[in-house]
């Protein structure tokens, strides 16, 4: 037996704390087909969706795991072999797509698509840009553990 429980009139609503046999974890759950959102004061910050995909600052999310604003990590695994940038462009895209890589105190260093250019570029000392593959690339580059 639960040690709480609160349900609706029609059962399809609860929240249980405590449960029986393998089940002893706080539940809540919610009609079939229906999400689960929280708030904090009056504005919702995060919903699970009856197809289990989660909004964090997204009351509609398209993904598995879908983030308005930025995501801080300490570390990032991927299984699959893409990471997109700008997914949500339609049309023209007019944003640079960037992977940084900030060093504290040093300059940050960052390997960039320039959407105006066409180009991908990169920089060592976080503000003067070269572009890879043009002929003015400045030092270079080794592969294979050279």
């Amino acid at each position: 037996t639960a040690l709480l429980e609160i349900q609706d009139n029609t059962n399809t609503a609860n929240l249980v704390i405590g449960g029986s046999g393998s089940a002893n974890v706080m539940k809540v759950g919610v009609a079939s087909g229906d999400s689960l959102a929280f708030y904090a004061n009056t504005s919702e910050i995060m919903r699970i969706t009856s197809g289990g995909s989660i909004g964090v600052g997204n009351s509609s999310p398209t993904t598995i795991l879908d983030v308005t604003g930025t995501v801080t990590a300490t570390a990032f695994n991927s299984t699959g072999t893409t990471i997109t940038l700008n997914s949500a462009t339609s049309g023209s895209p007019t944003n640079n797509a960037v992977i940084k890589v900030e060093r504290g105190s040093s300059a940050d260093v960052d390997i960039r698509w320039n959407e105006t250019k066409g180009v991908w570029q990169f920089t060592n000392d976080g503000s003067d840009y070269q572009e890879i593959g043009s002929g003015n690339l400045v030092g270079s580059f080794f592969l294979g553990g050279m």
